[in-house]
């Protein structure tokens, strides 16, 4: 069954989805699935470029020219996993790429072996 915020945990800078935390993602995969949820607007989507990932998840931690290449392995595992799709976009006619699209997929089109399973103890403990 998938986690509400409380009213409490409505009001704490931060939320994260029983769901997502259960993964098991690399902590890096974890920080950037993070911060793309923060940019998504109301489609789930969002826009930015594998250096600006890297720079705002890894600043603290990798010199600048390691920062794009970590970031784009995080994608990777993010899209493997199937709870992150992403669209190449392309500049017609000219050389030459925009920023990816990425789109955070809802938990109910997660693929089926990640998917939350309903809980099961408030199952077996209604009567037949």
């Amino acid at each position: 069954m998938a986690d509400a915020p409380t009213r409490k945990q409505a009001d704490s800078p931060i939320f994260v989805r029983s769901e997502v935390d259960d993964l098991g993602l690399s902590v890096e995969a974890f920080r950037v699935y993070g911060h793309l949820a923060r940019r998504a607007g109301n489609n789930n989507d969002a826009w930015p470029s594998y250096q600006s990932i890297g720079d705002t998840c890894f600043s603290g931690s990798l010199k600048p020219e390691s920062r794009r290449r970590k970031a784009m392995r995080a994608v990777k595992e993010l899209t493997s996993r199937g709870i992150i799709a992403v669209t190449r976009r392309r500049l017609s006619g000219r050389k030459g790429s925009l920023s990816n699209q990425y789109q955070i997929v809802p938990l109910s089109k997660w693929p089926p072996e990640i998917r939350p399973k309903r809980n099961r103890r408030a199952s077996a403990s209604k009567p037949s």
